[in-house]
């Protein structure tokens, strides 16, 4: 028969043990409770971060958005001043082509400057044509006192020289002399003169614009 051996356990030692099982407890459950503080304390940091970045992110396409939407503004406004601007110099340019011509036109009817016109070409005829024949044609509104100055220039002329108005023929003056043409009629020459007036607006409305 076994028997069992007694032992003896004094009650001051049972509290000593039972107390450092409670300070273990009571260290472990403050370790967790300090871990869950700091891991709450992270997710929210994370949570603050992310929801910063989202915000800055959102800040910015807003305002990437804004500023697409004011480039696409200022190049709508922008197009459409162009054309405004262009249809506007068209018109101008128009307008003044018109003007021109219209001036053309005038002053041909006009005897001074008739004269004048006709002055030049004649002039450039002579030294040119020698002393061959001259068939001097003018045109639509040639005027009589111009005839006149015409045949007292030719007077000296060492060739023979023809006058003749035609009123089917544009207004200007044609010199003709062997196989040699002057075309000093206006609608030839209504391209380089209008170019001339047109180069002449065109300066002036950069030179406004860039004051």
């Amino acid at each position: 028969m076994t028997h069992r051996k007694q032992v003896d356990v004094e009650p001051q030692q049972v509290t000593i043990f039972l107390d450092k099982i409670a300070r273990d407890r009571d260290r472990e459950l403050q370790n967790i409770e300090t871990q869950k503080h700091n891991k709450i304390a992270q997710l929210r940091r994370e949570a603050f971060a992310e929801s910063r970045r989202v915000h800055n992110q959102a800040t910015k396409q807003a305002r990437a958005r804004q500023s697409q939407k004011h480039d696409r503004y200022l190049a709508t406004v922008n197009a459409k001043l162009r054309r405004r601007h262009w249809r506007l110099l068209t018109d101008l340019q128009q307008r003044v082509v018109d003007a021109v011509w219209a001036r053309m036109m005038q002053a041909w009817n006009n005897s001074e400057h008739q004269w004048s016109w006709c002055r030049v070409w004649l002039t450039e005829a002579r030294s040119r044509s020698g002393s061959d024949a001259v068939q001097i044609n003018l045109g639509k509104g040639a005027r009589s006192d111009v005839c006149e100055k015409i045949k007292l220039m030719m007077a000296d002329y060492p060739g023979h020289f023809g006058l003749q108005i035609d009123e089917s023929a544009p207004e200007g003056i044609i010199i003709r002399w062997a196989d040699h043409m002057l075309d000093g009629t206006l609608r030839m020459h209504r391209p380089e003169l209008l170019e001339s007036a047109l180069r002449q607006i065109t300066h002036i409305i950069y030179s406004g614009s860039a004051a």
